[in-house]
């Protein structure tokens, strides 16, 4: 047998053992979704408005309250709609938007990008789709806070060359969705930016299919959430303790 022909046929078992890694994790991630109900709470001193993907669907959470933005909504003591899918890209914010009820809010959380990343859409398209979904956004809330996830590439469950594919593609949907914040005045919550934990004790943080996140890992991005909330718009946590 030729070295060609041995390294042909490594090569070849390779790919198969990532298609067949992805094929499972998309499995558990789709038993992870069927299993999760989405953050909602119809009273509260603040308003919020909840559009994105699994992220802001809360895939992995034990619990709707343990996802970002029920963290959020008991931090500012506030009422949810939250109309996230799980899949989502960013093209379809905007018709999520459609469907929110309220003629104002105090806030709005857009968790959105990833999908973009790993499913080889364009990011100047997606960066566009935010653009477009944040000048309607600001017809009801003048606070609009947008989070994509970290280092996608990082997730435990992308081998290399995807791992390397993945991190590169986060870096120029974050650059793309951090000038978009900037132009259209929304604050971008850099978790890119942020130390990762994520790959120093992976089975805390991701869930079985080693994408999305479990509790531990919410609550380390709520960390974040909180603290770009409390800079941006402290008269949010001021109304929240007074009621």
């Amino acid at each position: 047998m030729s070295f060609k022909v041995i390294i042909g046929f490594g090569i070849g078992v390779y790919i198969a053992f990532i298609a067949i890694s992805l094929f499972v994790a998309k499995q558990w991630g789709n038993e992870i979704a069927r299993n999760t109900a989405p953050f909602l709470r119809e009273k509260g001193s603040i308003s919020l408005l909840v559009l994105g993907d699994s992220t802001a669907y809360g895939v992995g959470a034990s619990a709707p309250d343990k996802s970002v933005p029920g963290r959020l909504a008991d931090f500012l003591n506030g009422s949810v709609e939250n109309y996230a899918r799980s899949g989502a890209l960013t093209r379809e914010i905007r018709d999520q938007f459609l469907q929110s009820q309220r003629s104002r809010y105090d806030l709005v959380l857009i968790q959105v990008g990833a999908n973009d990343v790993m499913f080889g859409k364009s990011l100047e398209s997606a960066a566009r789709s935010l653009q477009e979904t944040i000048r309607l956004v600001h017809s009801k809330s003048e606070r609009v806070l947008v989070l994509t996830a970290g280092d996608i590439g990082l997730a435990e469950i992308f081998p290399w060359p995807l791992s390397t594919i993945f991190s590169y593609r986060t870096r120029i949907l974050r650059e793309a969705f951090k000038r978009v914040c900037v132009e259209e005045k929304a604050v971008y919550v850099d978790i890119y930016a942020q130390p990762d934990i994520f790959g120093t004790a992976p089975h805390k943080y991701y869930a079985k299919d080693g994408l999305h996140l479990l509790d531990s890992g919410y609550e380390y991005w709520f960390d974040i959430v909180r603290g770009y909330v409390e800079k941006n718009w402290p008269e949010l946590t001021t109304t929240a303790r007074v009621h």
